[in-house]
């Protein structure tokens, strides 16, 4: 029985491969028993309803979309890690575009995510997990493995 999410068919009946399924299947790209809303929490069942709802026709829209967010300032080098890379990983792994422009002399920064919708929506995720690890101070900590589109282990850097 082939699984349906976002638009995206799984012919092996397993979790789809696109960014925002493999987050919401354990956080780390792994397959869990169950991906029922009531199994993986009360905020990521939501996120999970909203994408089983979501029709196939808005998922796969070209016309892209544009998020914005308000970080600190203070945090926005770690949030972009060693050299950008950590921002490029997300970006690549997503296929997003990743902006936080400004100087570092500011206290708030905006992030700005434009893509299709569910890959907005993956990044989104994936940089506030960077953001609340480079937070809390556990940047340094190895990252979860994620695995990438291609299936190659994807790894996010806290830089």
């Amino acid at each position: 029985m082939a699984m349906m999410m976002g638009g995206m068919m799984n012919p092996m009946g397993g979790m789809p491969s696109d960014p925002l399924s493999a987050m919401l299947a354990g956080g780390s790209g792994a397959v869990v028993d169950d991906p029922s809303p009531d199994s993986l929490g009360h905020g990521a069942g939501l996120v999970m309803q909203a994408v089983q709802e979501l029709p196939p026709d808005i998922a796969a829209d070209p016309r892209g979309f544009l998020l914005r967010c308000a970080v600190p300032g203070k945090l926005v080098s770690a949030l972009l890690g060693h050299g950008g890379e950590g921002i490029k990983e997300v970006q690549e792994f997503t296929d997003t575009r990743i902006e936080i422009p400004g100087t570092s002399h500011e206290p708030t920064r905006i992030m700005h995510i434009e893509g299709q919708l569910l890959n907005v929506c993956a990044a989104y995720m994936l940089m506030m997990v960077r953001y609340i690890n480079v937070e809390e101070g556990t940047q340094g900590l190895p990252p979860p493995a994620l695995e990438g589109p291609s299936g190659t282990p994807l790894q996010m850097g806290f830089g």
